[in-house]
């Protein structure tokens, strides 16, 4: 799926891949990775020409959520539920550790990871990276991300969502 954002479309997140963890279809959820491509990066920078710390903070906060919420989705789907519940959840802890500067006009690659889900928390990472010539791949931070879960969410029909999957279209809930 793709993303623009920005008025004339400045940015393009893109997922590039996804993968459940060891644990998939046994009810419990960790080991599970989605990485997202974004181009465009100008509109994200700082004034020293890097992309913005407080970007990167929101990347790992929204694409490490998104990774869980997949992930719970696809445990609904797999047990054969006619709804996917999607439990309230809040950022407890966001860490941010910043190792390098991406420039502007790079395509900077996030993986974005569910580390282990307990009972009522859940632990997340995600690392913020591109590659540079001759294919070397530089680390530009790496984030942790700790979210309280509710006991119970909102849950929306499972049947709007698979329609789309096998029409590979981005669900409309």
């Amino acid at each position: 799926w793709g993303l623009s954002a920005g008025p004339q479309g400045c940015c393009l997140l893109q997922v590039v891949s996804a993968e459940r963890g060891e644990s998939a279809g046994s009810g419990r959820i960790g080991g599970d990775r989605v990485d997202f491509k974004l181009e465009g990066v100008p509109s994200l920078t700082n004034s020293g020409g890097s992309l913005h710390g407080g970007a990167q903070a929101t990347l790992v906060d929204t694409l490490t959520t998104t990774a869980l919420s997949a992930a719970q989705a696809h445990e609904n789907l797999l047990a054969g539920d006619s709804e996917v519940e999607s439990r309230d959840r809040g950022t407890t802890s966001l860490r941010v550790d910043y190792m390098d500067g991406g420039r502007p006009g790079e395509t900077v690659f996030i993986s974005a990871t569910v580390d282990r889900v307990g009972g009522s928390l859940c632990f997340l990472s995600a690392e913020i990276y591109n590659v540079r010539e001759g294919g070397r791949r530089t680390l530009l931070s790496k984030g942790s991300h700790l979210k309280a879960l509710s006991r119970s969410g909102g849950k929306t029909p499972a049947e709007p969502i698979l329609q789309a999957i096998a029409a590979k279209q981005r669900p409309k809930l």
